[in-house]
């Protein structure tokens, strides 16, 4: 398989293969990706990618094993790698500097103030007297598997396509749903709006710890948005404009309808994902779409494109850097994934 990206890499972390060393830098800046280009190739599958400021991680499905990393890598990440390999493949780290983890096997998600709370909590180093772990946790979760972070909080879902949020309540429209003495923001509740939708059950959530917005796909392949609007560029705040707006909860999930450059809706969306100031998304025909801005280059859209307000195709021109097109297989898009200022391809082949 092979993993295309684009965007911003100013350290490194789009440049698999082409390592910066801690503590060092290079003479001249790196060149972002302004078109999706190939970075990676696997010979196994490629599953996951965790993204995070400075660098990113690549897994392949099975045992969530890891493949390879590229970027710098912040010292407590390094530490907490090193003292349970299971915690990093999968906590989540808002821009807040808030942390949480999930433990299947107590079915809790626990909260921490920062990292530090986290590892001195782990035990990767002794706990001074006077330096208690500031920490919170939520029992009652036992099916969760999604756990992300946006810019002030966290959402997670769970195999039965329900959808936790919580976080900071001056940022309430990230949590899509209102804020009650029984539903606090501070503590993991449901999204009512998105409970008995009509083409199912979630399946999918997606977010980004640099975002304000938050997104998530139901087993029929319909896409919901909800955000704080004070903190989106404008190049997003035309994913609210002329879409069904719910009167009730205002600041709840809102259906999205893709179009073409037709103004025809773009049916069979199967993935989504979410970056700092963009949104990727990926038809069951392989087709990829983008909205948002394009800064670094993460919209694919080539130098030219400072922003699209209006979800618009990307051109991909997948295995043209010379292969062969006498090839019995053509490259087909299986899943994309979004940094906050890239995006990525996991790219793998099928019978022409």
């Amino acid at each position: 398989m092979e993993l295309y990206a684009t965007g911003g890499n100013q350290w490194l972390q789009l440049s698999f293969g082409k390592q910066k060393e801690d503590g060092k830098h290079q003479e001249e800046d790196p060149d972002d990706l302004w078109e999706f280009t190939c970075v990676f190739r696997h010979d196994g599958d490629i599953h996951t990618i965790q993204s995070f400021d400075s660098y990113n991680v690549v897994y392949q499905k099975q045992n969530n094993s890891f493949i390879t990393k590229a970027g710098r890598v912040p010292p407590d990440h390094n530490v907490l790698r090193s003292v349970d390999e299971n915690i990093y493949r999968t906590f989540a780290e808002a821009n807040n500097g808030h942390v949480a983890v999930y433990n299947p096997s107590t079915a809790t998600i626990t909260e921490y103030l920062t990292i530090q709370d986290l590892l001195l909590d782990i035990g990767s180093e002794p706990i001074p007297e006077t330096q208690p772990v500031c920490k919170i946790s939520f029992t009652g979760f036992p099916d969760i598997i999604q756990l992300l972070s946006y810019s002030t909080g966290f959402a997670a879902l769970s195999s039965s396509g329900q959808v936790y949020t919580w976080g900071d309540e001056r940022y309430a429209g990230c949590l899509g749903r209102e804020v009650t003495n029984d539903c606090p923001a501070s503590r993991p509740c449901p999204v009512p709006l998105l409970c008995n939708l009509p083409t199912g059950p979630i399946n999918h959530l997606t977010t980004s710890p640099q975002s304000y917005l938050l997104a998530c796909l139901t087993e029929g392949n319909d896409l919901y948005v909800w955000c704080d609007p004070r903190r989106l560029p404008p190049s997003l705040q035309t994913l609210f404009v002329n879409q069904e707006a719910n009167d009730a909860e205002p600041n709840g999930p809102t259906p999205v309808v893709i179009t073409d450059a037709e103004g025809n809706e773009v049916d069979g969306i199967v993935d989504v994902a979410v970056g700092a100031e963009h949104v990727i998304a990926l038809t069951d025909r392989g087709e990829v779409y983008v909205i948002g801005e394009n800064g670094s280059g993460q919209l694919g859209l080539g130098e030219g494109v400072e922003f699209v307000m209006e979800w618009t195709r990307v051109p991909l021109r997948l295995g043209e850097e010379g292969g062969d097109r006498t090839k019995k297989k053509k490259k087909v898009v299986e899943s994309v994934k979004a940094g906050a200022w890239a995006s990525f391809l996991v790219v793998g082949e099928e019978e022409k």
